[in-house]
């Protein structure tokens, strides 16, 4: 059964998610375990990192293309390429800064038997 207290967990995380991380925040500040929205939170810390890695993928595809074409299409060299390199550059160091779900995922990457 569905207090009324969960009920309003639940009923603020679904309209306003700004507000129910905050209100997450101070739940676990405060240490009040039975106040805290145990079901939502897990979802929502089981998908951050999914949500980040394909975003994370497809900007590394992205420069990886356009540092290739800049390399062996030196004819076609355009300022827009040259904006999306910078562009990908500055997104992918946003992403990858402190965040160590993604180093440690580049660094098995990187030790996988099929990498070089």
């Amino acid at each position: 059964m569905i207090t009324g207290a969960k009920m309003n967990t639940f009923s603020l995380y679904t309209n306003d998610f700004h507000a129910w991380t905050q209100e997450q925040v101070n739940v676990l500040k405060n240490q009040q375990w039975d106040r805290l929205d145990t079901v939502n939170l897990i979802e929502e810390l089981e998908t951050l990192g999914r949500k980040e890695r394909p975003e994370l993928r497809n900007r590394l595809a992205l420069l990886l293309g356009h540092l290739l074409k800049w390399q062996f299409q030196t004819e076609n060299r355009s300022s827009s390429w040259l904006s999306t390199i910078r562009e990908q550059r500055m997104q992918i160091k946003l992403l990858l800064h402190g965040n160590l779900i993604f180093e440690n995922h580049i660094l098995s990457s990187a030790n996988h038997p099929n990498f070089g």
